[in-house]
C-alpha cells in the first residue's frame, strides 16, 4: 500500500518533488513531530534520500497512531488517512487514484 501511495503522489516517480526534494510521499515538513527531513522546498519536505523519505512517512504514521495492519485492504488505510489530513484531495479521488496505482504495480496482467 506504501508503494502505491508513493507512485500516486509522486506520479510514478517522476514529480519535481519527488526529483527535488527526494520526496517520495508528498510529505510537508513536519513541524510537531520528529523528522528525517534536512529541510523545506516549496512547503514541502526535502530529504537526503529515498530512505529518509520512507523512514519519515512511517514515522509520520506512528505518531498519529495508524493501525500496523490492514489486513491488505487499501480502503481503510486511505479513509485513515484521510481522517487524520495527510491529503488535500476529496476521499473518493484519492482512492481511486492510489487504487489504479496499486492495481497498475500489482496486477498480474
Amino acid at each position: 500500500m506504501f508503494v502505491a501511495v508513493s507512485a500516486h503522489e509522486t506520479g510514478f516517480w517522476r514529480s519535481s518533488l519527488c526529483k527535488n526534494n527526494k520526496n517520495y510521499f508528498g510529505m510537508k515538513y513536519a513541524g510537531i513531530r520528529r523528522t528525517t527531513a534536512i529541510g523545506e522546498r516549496d512547503g514541502f519536505a526535502c530529504y537526503v534520500n529515498i530512505d529518509n523519505s520512507l523512514k519519515d512517512f512511517v514515522w509520520y504514521l506512528r505518531y498519529f497512531g495508524y493501525k500496523t495492519d490492514y489486513g491488505g485492504d487499501l480502503w481503510k488505510f486511505v479513509w485513515e488517512m484521510d481522517e487524520n489530513g495527510y491529503f488535500e484531495a476529496g476521499f473518493q479521488d484519492y482512492y481511486n487514484s492510489v487504487r489504479d496505482y496499486y492495481q497498475k504495480l500489482y496486477s498480474n496482467g
